[in-house]
């Protein structure tokens, strides 16, 4: 018993000398010597009485290091390293003096919106009449444009067929064409206004944004359904350029998750197999084939 009391004195002691450590170290000190990208990543759960706050839940993804996140980390890292040190130096930087103007460029723009794709009012909106048409006069110069400028690039979809099934739509209404089609009517549409910025001047930015985002939401609404339980090779064609749309918008991270989409239509419809377009005739061939490489070229 006596060697127990003893070891438990001397733990006790060894103890006491090492919280009196802990309490001597200078705050100051401390916190100069830290990482302060740390802080942002340690956060307690708990507020000040002691009731849980639930964390958020998890979403995670990989990015490589020329990802426009690796990127952002790296200037944010940068920048905290900066003001850090300064900070510690005694020498704090103010962001309206002319060291900091020298390397922060300051942007006027409205506050970057939520993860949500769509908006609630906007979708409530287009959900009440889907099969809404911009004006021919509207539509018409916009379907020229796009098989002038990105249809060239991707020429993924047959232009002598599309103009027909337009040409129907025009005629004889909505009824009389496929709903996967509008979707990606639609979707030409959101992309030739994204990419109207020299064709014609009179629209601004903001109204070129509003107006393709509207046909963006309308195609998602047309095409949910074909997305989710059922395929064809205007549905894969839609994704492609949602895929491309995306890219140039605030949501560029929900390209992949598209594309995913697309590459999986394709395989259900055999595109990526040379036995399985046998059967097609051969324009229709060669269209699957550039189809499919659409998928393979987006993935690169």
């Amino acid at each position: 018993m006596d060697d127990i009391e003893r070891g438990s004195s001397h733990l006790s002691s060894n103890l006491a000398e090492i919280h009196g450590r802990e309490t001597s170290v200078d705050p100051a000190s401390q916190t100069c010597n830290s990482d302060p990208n740390t802080a942002l990543e340690a956060k307690d759960p708990t507020d000040g009485i002691g009731s849980v706050v639930f964390t958020e839940e998890e979403d995670s993804a990989f990015l490589g290091p020329t990802s426009n996140i690796a990127f952002t980390r790296q200037i944010v890292r940068a920048t905290n390293r900066l003001l850090h040190d300064a900070a510690c130096a005694g020498t704090p930087i103010s962001l309206s003096g002319p060291g900091a103007k020298n390397h922060v460029i300051h942007m006027s723009r409205p506050s970057s919106p939520g993860p949500d794709l769509l908006n609630h009012e906007c979708d409530a909106s287009i959900r009440a009449d889907p099969f809404f048409l911009a004006p021919e006069r509207e539509m018409t110069p916009l379907i020229e444009l796009y098989f002038t400028t990105t249809g060239v690039l991707y020429p993924f979809i047959e232009r002598r067929k599309f103009l027909e099934t337009y040409q129907q739509l025009i005629e004889h209404g909505t009824s009389s064409v496929r709903r996967s089609w509008l979707g990606l009517l639609n979707m030409m549409l959101a992309m030739a206004t994204s990419a109207n910025f020299g064709y014609d001047p009179t629209i601004t930015a903001d109204t070129r944004k509003s107006r393709s985002d509207s046909f963006y939401r309308r195609a998602m609404i047309l095409s949910d359904r074909q997305i989710r339980y059922a395929t064809s090779l205007e549905v894969v064609q839609m994704l492609l350029l949602t895929s491309m749309y995306l890219q140039g918008t605030e949501h560029s991270v929900a390209t992949w998750s598209v594309h995913g989409l697309a590459v999986k239509a394709a395989y259900q419809l055999g595109l990526h197999s040379p036995d399985a377009l046998q059967q097609y005739s051969p324009p229709e061939r060669e269209l699957r084939k550039r189809v499919w490489y659409g998928c393979v070229v987006f993935d690169r």
